[in-house]
């Protein structure tokens, strides 16, 4: 009876034992994901002081009659800010799908308030910036000076260009050329040609001619910003 006893206490422990080995393996294996898909601290450049910097040194576009193209669907999320208006907080669950990207997008914001959330960010900055602030107020030249100014010549900014049917957002062909513009100024800013899927599917539009009318659209529009549709259609370079 003893003996029996014995070796019955002998088997659970070992599979308490086994079961602890198990467990800790698998913490092991969790904490080396998070390892590998968390960004090292040094991976973010600075944030410029404003008191002082100059606008930075930035290699101007080689082709300004064409845009630059980036492909965001290699990055690494974790290295990607997202910052908008009310298309890019309708779409954030969908850009969400892409896991470790920072997502801010606000209601009406117009692009003059991208500059408190880069302060409350400071160097947590990351190197990708996806911006979709075309739609509401004019953006100024020098809004633009100082957002270059801030986020210097390492940072890749990707401009979401606006779009609507609707005669309320007046702002949107003056915001989106400027874009251009600057697009062809700066050979570390890139655009994402929403108009030209927008214009392709019209279905995607909401009755207010401007916000996403269905689940399809704001998942077209998170594709658009990782480069699975046509970003810049035909106006694109072919280099």
């Amino acid at each position: 009876m003893t003996e029996h006893t014995t070796h019955t206490a002998k088997r659970k422990t070992l599979r308490v034992l086994v079961a602890l080995f198990l467990g800790l393996t698998v913490l092991i294996v969790i904490a080396g994901i998070i390892l590998i898909l968390q960004p090292q601290a040094h991976s973010n450049p600075p944030v410029s002081n404003l008191t002082d910097a100059p606008i930075p040194n930035i290699p101007e576009n080689p082709n300004p009659e064409c845009y630059n193209e980036i492909e965001l669907g290699s990055v690494n999320p974790f290295e990607i800010d997202v910052i908008g208006d009310s298309l890019i907080e309708g779409s954030q669950s969908e850009i969400g799908n892409h896991m470790g990207v920072r997502i801010n997008g606000m209601t009406n914001r117009p692009f003059g308030e991208i500059f408190s959330i880069i302060n409350e960010y400071g160097d947590s900055l990351r190197p990708y910036l996806v911006i979709g602030l075309a739609n509401n107020a004019l953006i100024s030249q020098a809004e633009m000076d100082r957002f270059m100014q801030i986020i210097g010549s390492e940072r890749k900014v990707l401009f979401i260009l606006g779009y609507s049917i609707s005669p309320t957002y007046t702002n949107i062909t003056q915001n989106n050329e400027f874009l251009r513009e600057t697009s062809a100024r700066y050979s570390n800013v890139y655009l994402a040609n929403w108009p030209y899927i927008a214009q392709s599917h019209p279905e995607y539009l909401a009755t207010d001619g401007i916000h996403f009318g269905t689940q399809i659209a704001r998942q077209a529009y998170a594709d658009l910003i990782f480069g699975v549709n046509a970003r810049m259609s035909s106006e694109k370079c072919s280099n």
